[in-house]
């Protein structure tokens, strides 16, 4: 019987994590594959693990499963978060790791159907297809390795200038009209991802150099270094509701700062940019956040952050 791990890193609204809780155990599994849960507090600083502890227990979740419940001494970011999950679902013997963010909703047997094409395959990592709170295509869970075009034309001001621009073309994959159950892409989303237990082990899981930001990118590198293959399996989908946006100024800088840095730091150590291309895709990367602010007049930018890991 093949075990699967699901790491969940929750920060703050545990009411969230509860929902994923939620749709994870009412999933569909054959009777060959068993869920653990790993669930990491990325030091909330209130009440979440007690509250995501009350839930499973109150609604009779840990009878059929089994639930491991992790409190972080600090909040070092994503991959630090996650990696405490996944150490501990390796050391109990997990076949399989799902990384899961607390606003996914899985529907059907999606976790099945990436264990199908994951077992005995080539692949490290399996993503499913995902879709919106309004049922329309996160574009970002199947896509081709970035270009220096990319950093261009995929974002910021190009990005809302010429929305349908060829680097957006080629960048990400129209799997909408892919008619084959399994496709071979660069990156998958960091919403939902499920590994080998040999794979993490063998690239030594996330780079913990990042706090947030260009996680997926990055393993997708460490995982080619390590001949593995990157897939999305077409039959397996779910939901990414979004952690929302900031309307907090502060908070939205920082988060702004903290993109940049790990953008830098994925161009730098993984893709060997020169110094001076990574300072001006750096550049026009905030020379792009400060007129869209000025466009907006008196609004405050939105940035998409999940909810795991923003801090105050």
């Amino acid at each position: 019987m093949d075990k699967i791990g699901v790491v969940i890193l929750n920060y703050k609204n545990y009411d969230l994590t509860n929902d994923a809780i939620t749709s994870l155990v009412n999933s569909k599994f054959d009777d060959s594959t068993v869920l653990e849960f790993y669930i990491v507090d990325n030091r909330s600083e209130n009440d979440s693990l007690e509250e995501m502890k009350k839930f499973v227990s109150k609604n009779s979740f840990d009878k059929g499963n089994e639930f491991h419940f992790i409190q972080s001494n600090i909040n070092g970011g994503y991959a630090k978060g996650v990696n405490q999950g996944i150490r501990s679902a390796v050391s109990n013997g997990c076949d399989y790791i799902a990384t899961v963010n607390p606003d996914i909703t899985v529907k059907e047997d999606s976790i099945n159907e990436l264990h199908r094409s994951l077992k005995g395959s080539d692949y490290g990592i399996m993503g499913p297809k995902i879709y919106d709170k309004e049922g329309n295509i996160d574009r970002t869970c199947a896509r081709k390795e970035p270009t220096l075009g990319v950093y261009f034309f995929c974002t910021g001001l190009f990005n809302r200038l010429f929305p349908n621009n060829h680097y957006i073309k080629k960048h990400y994959i129209d799997i909408e009209n892919v008619h084959k159950s399994i496709i071979d892409v660069d990156i998958v989303s960091g919403a939902f991802m499920l590994f080998k237990r040999s794979a993490l082990i063998e690239i030594d899981y996330f780079d913990e150099n990042t706090f947030l930001y260009n996680e997926e990118m990055i393993i997708s590198e460490r995982l080619k270094m390590k001949n593995y293959k990157t897939g999305v399996n077409t039959k397996s989908f779910v939901y990414h509701l979004g952690g929302g946006s900031s309307t907090n100024l502060k908070t939205a800088s920082f988060l702004y700062r903290e993109l940049l840095k790990s953008s830098e730091y994925y161009l730098s150590r993984y893709k060997k940019y020169p110094l001076l291309m990574i300072k001006s895709i750096v550049l026009y990367r905030r020379f792009s956040y400060i007129l869209i602010y000025l466009f907006k007049k008196y609004g405050y930018v939105h940035i998409k952050v999940d909810s795991y890991s923003r801090p105050e």
